[in-house]
């Protein structure tokens, strides 16, 4: 399968082997953001901040949660949950079945992928005091990167 968000808030699910549409899941603003794909499941958000989990075969809701921001960054799955970022610095992690398991507030803005990486959430920061910030998996801030001046 391969997933696409759309401006037309949506994301659609199409065989790879066709392109035939095989589900459309309807949200509540358009999809940026490509979503994450982990244990049948397929994460992603909004631009009204609301993030879903979908399952990746029937196009169903498994859960929903809202943030404060556009969710135009694509997630990062981790083995225990999945991370989003919005437009205003705000980072949420969830459990796999929508608990919140802990937030964090960074100076600057969420716009490309989070990644997942050696055990760290890989944030790549626009407008901040970093370029780069990390976090473990329970939410606490690790190395980060400044360009040199």
């Amino acid at each position: 399968m391969l997933f696409v968000g759309t401006l037309n808030n949506e994301l659609v699910a199409l065989s790879s082997s066709d392109g035939k549409i095989a589900w459309r899941f309807k949200t509540s603003d358009a999809v940026w953001g490509e979503p994450a794909i982990a244990g049948g499941m397929a994460y992603f958000g909004d631009l009204k901040g609301n993030v879903y989990a979908v399952n990746v075969k029937t196009g169903q809701q498994t859960w929903n949660s809202q943030m404060d921001g556009s969710v135009i960054a694509g997630p990062a799955a981790m083995p225990d949950g999945v991370v989003f970022g919005t437009d205003k610095g705000n980072v949420q992690a969830f459990g796999l079945k929508g608990d919140k398991l802990w937030a964090r507030t960074i100076n600057g803005k969420l716009y490309t992928r989070l990644q997942y990486i050696q055990d760290k959430v890989v944030l790549g920061v626009v407008g901040g005091d970093k370029l780069l910030l990390t976090f473990d998996s329970n939410g606490n801030e690790g190395w980060s990167f400044v360009v040199p001046k």
